[in-house]
Order: structure tokens, then sequence, then C-alpha cells
């Protein structure tokens, strides 16, 4: 049985955008139209509520709440009390059982984002449309002269697979009832042989 959705359009005055929400009660604050991200912004900072913006319009994909209980985020669910730095040789890094499951992460979603692309030749993307930067430019893979240096590394690192797993979701925008078992998308990516049915199932 099909369910009812409940679809509130907001236009905002001054200006030629309009906000929708499916099922959204009460709306959420309007956050500060910004047409860009500081360059010294935090992973973090992507987390909070934002506008579609021509550089990262992914943004607006990401989760309200932040959660890392699901089997493919629980290698996530840490925090600055137990996030796993080990000593090594003299110097602080991700204990690296971490570290190999974080990169094989990162590898994975960036392979799916380009077959998602790839699937969807006829999609427009904003010219400057870019990933934010990725989990392991922010040096989960290195080691640090201090601990406090090497878990500030490990957060961020971990803090940015958000923002990339959004591009993702963004990406299935652009597929036909996405939700639904039968999308073209899933199709896909089985077809690749590279993309475990179990992975593409809790996706």
């Amino acid at each position: 049985m099909a369910q009812t959705s409940t679809v509130f359009t907001l236009p905002l005055n001054g200006t030629k955008y309009v906000l929708t929400a499916i099922n959204a009660e009460p709306l959420p604050a309007l956050p500060t139209r910004l047409d860009h991200l500081p360059d010294t912004s935090a992973p973090r900072d992507t987390w909070r509520l934002h506008w579609a913006m021509a550089k990262y319009p992914q943004l607006p994909c990401i989760p309200a709440t932040i959660r890392w209980d699901d089997p493919l985020l629980n290698r996530f669910a840490y925090n600055r009390s137990n996030m796993p730095i080990v000593s090594d040789s003299g110097s602080w890094r991700l204990c690296p059982k971490v570290t190999d499951s974080w990169l094989r992460f990162e590898r994975a979603l960036r392979f799916v984002a380009k077959e998602l692309i790839a699937g969807c030749p006829n999609a427009w993307f904003p010219f400057e449309s870019a990933f934010f930067p990725l989990p392991s430019n922010f040096g989960y893979r290195q080691s640090r002269t201090d601990r406090y240096h090497a878990l500030q590394c490990a957060i961020n690192s971990r803090d940015a697979f958000v923002p990339l797993m959004a591009w993702l979701t963004f990406l299935l925008t652009f597929y036909p009832s996405p939700d639904d078992s039968n999308s073209p998308w899933i199709k896909l990516l089985l077809q690749t042989g590279d993309v475990h049915p179990e992975w593409v199932e809790q996706m």
C-alpha cells in the first residue's frame, strides 16, 4: 500500500530559492546562505545543515544525525577517549588494523562513486563540483610525533567520511527510485563484480 507524504514548500523572500521538505515537521531552522566553505573548514563543519553549493552539492545529503551503529559504519564508532592511537617506534598513529579498514572503505566509496557517475552520463554537475577533501587527506595513514596530533588526524579523517558518503547519496538521486531494490544503480554495481552484494544491500 502506498504511503502518503506531506510536502512543505516555503518560498524564501528576496531570493530565487524555494525550500522543500518531505515529511519534515517542524521545518528545520534555516542556515545562513553560503556559496562556499572556507578553506579552513574542518570536516565536522560539513555536518551542519547546509544549503546546496556549486562546489559541494552533496552537503544537503548529510544526515541531520550521524550514527556509527550500521554494520558498514561501526569501524568509525570511536571518540576522543577510545580512538585506538598507538605508539610506533617513537611516533604515534592510528592502529594499523583500523587504518587498513578505513583505507579499504575509502577506496570502495571512491570506486562506487566512479561507477555511479559513469552510469548516469546525462547527469549535469556544476563545473566546479568536487569531492570534499578525502579522508586520507587528513592524515589517518601517517604517523605523528605526538599522540595529540595523531588523535586529531584520526578524528578529522573519520569525520571526512561523512561528506564522502553524502557524495554517493547525491549521485543516487540521479537514478530512478533509488530506494527501490530494483533501481538501476543496484544492477550497475552488482554487474561490476567488484562490489559485494551484501555491501550493496547495506547501502
